[in-house]
């Protein structure tokens, strides 16, 4: 009975038994655990009914400010992100950019040091 459980030995003996047992508890454990296409399809369909279902919330407005400004929700945080790796970005190229066009200028008319050598000699 002992030899029985120990999943080691068993395995040694019956290698290609126990990779198909491994095999069908995986297929097995995806099945129960992750939803077919029709569940997703109803979760999907929930959340659009509840979305149409809940009133659209209304902005808040500060009664202090003369103005009564409207106050707009805050970004989430992927969306700030974003922003911000864009702002770098851009400024990446224009630094990249303005570099390339010192250079493409200094290579056709000559560096500065190069042309106060030439006007000394």
């Amino acid at each position: 009975m002992g030899h029985s459980v120990d999943v080691r030995a068993w395995t040694a003996e019956h290698p290609w038994a126990a990779l198909s047992s491994a095999a069908v508890a995986g297929f097995a454990t995806i099945a129960i655990v992750v939803p077919n296409k029709r569940q997703r399809a109803l979760r999907r369909l929930a959340e659009i009914e509840r979305a149409l279902e809940t009133p659209e919330p209304v902005a808040k407005t500060d009664q202090t400010d003369a103005q009564s400004r409207v106050f707009e929700p805050k970004p989430g945080f992927g969306s700030m992100l974003l922003r911000e790796l864009a702002k770098t970005i851009i400024g990446l190229g224009i630094g990249a950019a303005s570099t390339a066009v010192a250079n493409f200028t200094e290579s056709h008319n000559g560096s500065p040091a190069d042309t106060e050598a030439a006007e000394h000699s």
